[in-house]
This record gives structure tokens, C-alpha cells and sequence, in this order.
């Protein structure tokens, strides 16, 4: 039998950018990733991993949960996902590019070093929508396009761009909840955002079970 089960581990780490260990509470990333997307390298690999019920891999209970990508017009909502259970990531954060978004929903990160310390990431955001963009097709002269440009009053090749002070506002926080420490309390419902310092609280947002319905408070 152990001949069996180490032949087959071997081909698990030959196909999959992580691997799971019940006993410890532990996924780890494989030697040589360089990147991981939660949704393709951990949750699909998790799904598959658990499936494995014949191999007993299901008695470890539930590792994750996700939320989100529901249909609407133009495409599907953005997708989270959650460690539970007391399981943590293993990631050196400085050889592997992660991105998605992956929550802990027992501590303040899902991410950890093989040493166990603590690591917050910078993530790329699934809050937003996924939809269809339309492409716009240039018909006509398209030699006499950038004079016609750039002939457009107000408009200056020297001349800088300046951004309101509303959409400044609105890329700083776009900025804060890509990067900074999140944390989802999912006793009180709510998503807090941290400054830098990872300690104060920026924004917090009350939520529904699902996730579905974020409300700033």
C-alpha cells in the first residue's frame, strides 16, 4: 500500500501547483511555482483533491469555501474565497505572484510562511465585476485620427492630466482594498479594511452571509 500512496502523491505534485495536508491544516505551494491563482491553483485543485473519496482525503472535512460569480447582464460577479477550519497557505510571497482574493475565516490572513509566520499579500481584487466589453471599430481616414484628436479643444500634448479630487479619493480607496490588510468577520458580517500599519480600521463594510450585498457602515 505505501508504495501505492507515494506514487500517487508524486503525480499529484507533478500536476498541481499545491498540495494539501490534512493532518497539519497545511496547503503548500510546490517547489518552482512562481504564480498562483486562487481560483485555478488552489480552489479547483482543492475540489479535485477532495473528491478523492476513496482515498479517505474527504475525513479532513471542508478546507474552503467560495462565494460569488453569479450571471449578471454583461457577464458574473467577482469571486472570494475562504479558508476555514484552521487552514492556512504556505507561500514564499517572494517567489510566488498570487492573485485572487483568499480570506481566513479563523485569522487575520490566510497566508503564511512554512515558518508560520504571518504574510498579507497584496491580492488582485475579485470585488469587481467581470463583464463583456464591446470593441469600437475606427472606420474612415484612420491617417487623419490623431490630428483629428488632438485638434479637440482644451486638448495639449504638454498639458497634464489632472484628476478631481472625487476620483483621486476613489483610486486611493480602489488602492486600499486591493493591498492593505483585510479582515471579514463573519460573526458581525462585516469586511474591515486597514490602513497601512495593519492595525486601523479605514472602512468597514457590513455584509449579508453570501457576500452578495456589501454596504459601507
Amino acid at each position: 500500500m505505501l508504495p501505492i500512496g507515494f506514487n500517487f502523491w508524486t503525480e499529484w505534485l507533478d500536476q498541481e501547483k499545491v498540495g494539501f495536508e490534512g493532518a497539519t491544516k497545511r496547503i503548500t505551494v510546490n517547489p518552482g511555482v512562481t504564480s498562483l491563482d486562487i481560483r485555478e491553483d488552489v480552489w479547483s485543485a482543492y475540489v479535485r483533491w477532495n473528491d478523492m473519496q476513496n482515498r479517505g482525503y474527504d475525513r479532513w472535512g471542508i478546507v474552503m469555501e467560495r462565494t460569488g460569480l453569479d450571471p449578471i447582464p454583461g457577464g458574473q460577479t467577482g469571486d472570494l474565497y475562504f479558508l476555514v477550519n484552521g487552514w492556512r497557505l504556505l507561500v514564499d510571497l517572494s517567489m510566488v505572484a498570487v492573485s485572487g482574493v483568499l480570506y481566513s475565516r479563523d485569522f487575520n490572513t490566510a497566508y503564511y510562511t512554512v515558518e508560520g509566520v504571518a504574510q498579507f499579500p497584496a491580492t488582485v481584487s475579485a470585488l469587481v465585476n467581470t463583464v463583456t466589453v464591446p470593441t469600437n471599430i475606427v472606420t474612415g481616414d484612420l491617417d487623419a485620427v490623431p490630428a483629428a484628436v488632438w485638434a479637440e479643444p482644451g486638448r495639449g500634448l504638454t498639458e497634464p492630466v489632472t484628476l478631481e479630487t472625487t476620483q483621486a479619493g476613489q483610486l486611493t480607496a480602489i488602492h486600499q482594498a486591493n493591498f492593505n490588510r483585510r479582515k471579514h468577520d463573519d460573526t458581525a458580517d462585516t469586511i474591515t479594511i486597514f490602513d497601512l500599519d495593519g492595525v486601523t480600521p479605514l472602512y468597514v463594510f457590513d455584509v449579508d452571509d453570501a457576500l452578495t450585498d456589501i454596504t459601507p457602515q
